[in-house]
């Protein structure tokens, strides 16, 4: 059945969670501690080390673990040592909180999303592990629609882990605040009815004439009759620029959907650094009189082509003067998550005639992204590092696809973001460009417009950082060691 509320609805879950914190996770998924540990508790968003004072008073506290690797500064640095990081505290933190879910929520969509969390999640509903989700860069989302119970109060535990730091790297993890663990961006609720938006991404065609839209819907029950997606385009004051609906066909059980259409894009100016023109666009997934869902975001119309060995931002040559951001926040550690600090460092950097700004194995925030939109600067994000014993070949385990597409996806929204690219300096042996060549698919597939570079530093091609990383009979010595 669908809510008898017509609207779909989100539920903000910030502010204060009832939090217990181990050095040990007793498991994967973590065993979940007992009801009357969760003796202190924490604010949402933010990370732990910003709240320590919080938890000093808690039974637990005394078994407090920190970085081990932690060394004060003292100038003149060595050359090589451990990353200079702060003592972050190590372990697993529980947040605890109970939900009352409305009664005629029943039937319809249940998601969870985590705004940003530091690094692998673990979530639990009434006492079950539901699911994991591994990564630092990107918001996730998870649905809890059949683990829910309906009408009464629910329990909802999210475990924050950052034990696992052999694997995944990167400048967001290797800098001064290293794995400062957290959920450090916003916790939602949404409800919507039998069936979800999951993504909206809008683009123009390649030459330039439309827009192209794609509404990826899911359906787990399916849709007995047809249903249709109402769309609008406004500017952002608010002014109806087009709008229409297209039909969507019955669905099966279980079918992801995706709704692709066209509308002109006459009237419509592109965004470029030039001109950071940005619309807002707006979908609503009907039944008759029934609104399923909506989405409503931010969007910009651009191309960046390679012509040659020149790059045209629609159309027009562009030379990318670029900085490379390294995730160095020196007055907060942690990245800001404020949209005006990001506005004023991209004003300061535009002053100087930068265009162009590559994040060093990370992927800004959302906030970042947003003032790269408004401001027009480009973005290129990037993946983070991989950590793994004997050479810098993927592990089996290591979730670099899912990692990989979930950066695409809450990326490709924001017209600031023009190149993806697979990391910084791994070792290019076999495996690790069969990886390449898969991801590279991926990226084509999930935004055919965007620019994908395999690597930052080819090494292994270009050069090694010592003779027996590469076999000898590909190595040639000068005039430095590379694969000619």
């Amino acid at each position: 059945m669908v809510p008898s509320s017509p609207d779909p609805l989100d539920v903000p879950l910030d502010g204060d969670w009832d939090f217990v914190y181990s050095p040990e996770a007793g498991g994967d998924p973590p065993v979940m501690p007992d009801e009357s540990a969760f003796a202190a508790s924490i604010n949402v968003p933010g990370y732990w080390d910003d709240q320590v004072d919080r938890m000093k008073s808690a039974p637990w506290w005394s078994q407090a673990q920190f970085n081990p690797d932690y060394r004060p500064v003292h100038f003149p640095l060595p050359e090589q040592g451990p990353k200079m990081s702060l003592p972050y505290l190590i372990g697993v933190g529980w947040y605890r909180r109970v939900l009352d879910v409305p009664a005629d929520w029943s039937g319809g969509r249940a998601t969870l999303t985590v705004g940003g969390a530091v690094m692998a999640t673990y979530v639990y509903i009434n006492g079950s592990f539901i699911r994991h989700h591994r990564g630092h860069n990107t918001p996730f989302n998870i649905d809890l629609t059949d683990h829910l119970d309906y009408g009464h109060a629910n329990e909802l535990v999210i475990a924050v882990s950052n034990l696992d730091r052999s694997m995944i790297g990167g400048c967001a993890l290797n800098g001064h605040q290293g794995y400062t663990a957290g959920i450090y961006r916003s916790v939602n609720l949404h409800g919507s009815g039998p069936g979800r938006i999951c993504s909206l991404f809008l683009r123009p065609v390649d030459d330039r004439s439309a827009v192209r839209w794609w509404a990826d819907l899911s359906a787990p029950q399916g849709s007995p009759t047809p249903t249709s997606l109402r769309w609008r385009i406004r500017s952002l004051d608010g002014e109806v620029l087009r709008e229409g609906e297209v039909p969507v066909r019955q669905l099966d059980a279980g079918e992801r959907y995706r709704g692709e259409w066209d509308v002109p894009a006459e009237g419509l100016e592109e965004w470029s650094c030039w001109n950071p023109q940005r619309y807002i666009a707006e979908v609503e997934w009907v039944q008759e009189a029934s609104v399923w869902d909506r989405v409503e975001q931010a969007f910009g119309l651009r191309t960046l082509v390679r012509d040659g060995k020149r790059l045209r931002l629609n159309g027009r040559p562009i030379m990318l003067r670029g900085v490379c951001d390294h995730h160095s926040f020196g007055q907060h550690a942690t990245a800001p998550l404020s949209v005006e600090y990001y506005r004023d460092m991209i004003r300061r950097l535009q002053q100087v005639g930068y265009n162009f700004i590559r994040c060093h194995t990370w992927v800004p925030s959302q906030e970042y992204m947003q003032a790269a939109d408004e401001l027009g600067m480009l973005l290129h994000v990037e993946l983070m590092e991989w950590h793994h014993l004997g050479h810098n070949s993927p592990p089996p385990e290591w979730p670099g696809h899912e990692l990989w597409r979930e950066i695409i996806q809450w990326s490709r929204i924001h017209p600031s973001v023009v190149i993806y690219c697979l990391g910084n300096e791994q070792l290019l042996d076999e495996q690790n460009l069969t990886f390449r060549e898969q991801a590279y698919a991926e990226a084509k597939e999930l935004d055919p417009g965007g620019l994908v570079m395999p690597q930052e530093g080819m090494r292994g091609m270009e050069y090694v950082w010592s003779k027996d990383e590469m076999p000898p009979e590909l190595l040639t010595p000068e005039p430095f060691p590379h694969n000619a």
